[in-house]
């Protein structure tokens, strides 16, 4: 159980890194030789190590890190940006140095497969889940689990945190979504609005409302304190399994079997454009924080940025050689971290 002691009193969240600290850290991972067996410095920061600071080209890949033994099923940037935190099909999930890949510790708490993590937007904390019905909270620092609850029925498949930390969703294979409070760790309200197996919930920006998305076919967006739906469920033709809020709370992305992007009016549920994007399933989704981009990734591994002025894709990321599982833009836009059943993260630079 979570207690009210000091240690998990909600913080703000630390300034995202600069755009030019993160060169700098590449920097010294060029000069470095970065982590061994994982990090490839690229042209430009080699040549930035020289004293010529050079905007990396889009698509310029940092390093790739390939420390996991199986398929890489999620990842998540601490607030910070100075970590990644990446879980996978061979039961670990390892922390490790954003800049350089070089690894931190490797929590091994769950017994059997993590499928989803989410860290706490104040940086202290991570949360994970898995085919062992478990949904298990740790120190992001040194890997200490704080809390471990099983109170689903069937495989944790999706979790996010409330915008403060305060309360986190979680959603799984027996179609149910529970709010957790962090006060105590119990659960004090469950959705079940869905017929199937939640696969992505995203919480909107100011925190009342979540968004969630299931094999059922449906988007369904709810207020969190009592699952009033705000509008009628958004039936689409195939499953659903990726979601993401936009950063300014206005528009609501979410993709799955068939390969389309769908994008929706978050207050309305007003169609408002959608593409195709991956042949097969889209797996993942990801605004970036300034609300320009939607990336996303698919079983054809690559990732499309989809650029909302424009209305189209503007970028394509080529480096996997297998599907993408999961992307994460770093706090200050200048990079993504993208993993897949190749058994690698890679980290890379944006347009």
């Amino acid at each position: 159980m979570i207690n009210r002691s000091s240690r998990y009193a909600v913080a703000q969240p630390s300034r995202p890194p600069s755009r030019v600290w993160l060169f700098a850290r590449a920097n010294a991972a060029a000069a470095t030789g970065g982590h061994s067996g994982n990090s490839a410095a690229t042209a430009t920061a080699a040549k930035a190590a020289t004293g010529v600071l050079t905007v990396p080209t889009p698509g310029t890949t940092l390093y790739v890190y390939r420390d996991h033994r199986n398929w890489v099923r999620t990842l998540d940037w601490s607030p910070d940006g100075t970590c990644i935190a990446s879980a996978s099909m061979d039961g670990t999930v390892q922390v490790w140095e954003a800049a350089t890949g070089s690894e931190r510790f490797t929590y091994t708490g769950h017994r059997g497969q993590v499928l989803t993590l989410a860290w706490s937007p104040n940086g202290a904390y991570v949360a994970t889940g898995g085919n062992d019905r478990t949904m298990q909270i740790w120190n992001a620092a040194d890997g200490e689990r704080l809390l471990s609850r099983r109170d689903h029925a069937r495989y944790i498949l999706a979790l996010a945190w409330s915008p403060v930390g305060a309360k986190l969703a979680s959603g799984s294979e027996d179609g149910l979504v529970e709010i957790w409070s962090l006060k105590d760790g119990d659960i004090i309200f469950t959705y079940g609005g869905h017929s199937h197996k939640v696969l992505a919930l995203a919480w909107s920006p100011e925190g009342r409302s979540i968004a969630s998305v299931s094999w059922d076919g449906t988007l369904q967006v709810w207020e969190a304190s009592n699952g009033h739906q705000l509008f009628a469920p958004l039936q689409h033709d195939t499953p659903l399994g990726a979601l993401a809020w936009s950063p300014d709370g206005q528009y609501v992305a979410c993709g799955g079997f068939g390969g389309q992007v769908y994008l929706w009016n978050a207050s309305t549920g007003e169609a408002v454009a959608s593409y195709a994007a991956h042949p097969g399933w889209v797996n993942t989704l990801a605004w970036s924080p300034d609300g320009r981009f939607l990336a996303s990734g698919g079983d054809d591994g690559q990732v499309h940025l989809w650029e909302l002025a424009a209305r189209s894709i503007t970028f394509t990321y080529t480096g996997h050689s297998d599907q993408v599982n999961a992307l994460a833009w770093s706090p200050d836009g200048s990079c993504i971290a993208s993993a897949g059943d190749d058994q690698t993260v890679q980290v890379w630079f944006t347009p």
